[in-house]
């Protein structure tokens, strides 16, 4: 998740630059940012290794970079319906994340954190 959450911030900043109607933005960046702390305190604590594991991996939900230069070419009302469409995307792989993980999850703080996710 921390993976998902750093990659797609650079989309939400291009959206807000661009001032593209994206209704979605707004609360995805809120959700990411009150979550991403807690997340690399719980992989840090884990003792996990400092990379992204999935450094050029095409996985459903990821934003890439070349998607979001994809994105930056394109008219302001084509962008908000890429980025509405990558977010959606977004949206649901992380919702599928957080259901493994309450579902199947051992660390009850990281659990709490997936029912969040889903919360919001």
């Amino acid at each position: 998740m921390i993976a998902m959450d750093e990659q797609v911030q650079p989309l939400l900043d291009l959206v807000e630059q661009r001032g593209a109607d994206v209704p979605a933005a707004a609360g995805v960046r809120a959700s990411v940012a009150a979550e991403l702390p807690t997340l690399r305190a719980l992989h840090d604590e884990a003792g996990l290794p400092a990379g992204n594991p999935h450094e050029g991996m095409l996985m459903p939900g990821l934003i890439s970079a070349d998607e979001v230069a994809r994105a930056a070419a394109l008219p302001v009302a084509n962008l908000a319906a890429r980025a509405s469409a990558d977010l959606r995307e977004f949206v649901t792989h992380r919702a599928d994340l957080a259901r493994g993980e309450v579902a199947g999850g051992h660390e009850e703080r990281t659990r709490a954190l997936a029912r969040q996710v889903l919360s919001s």
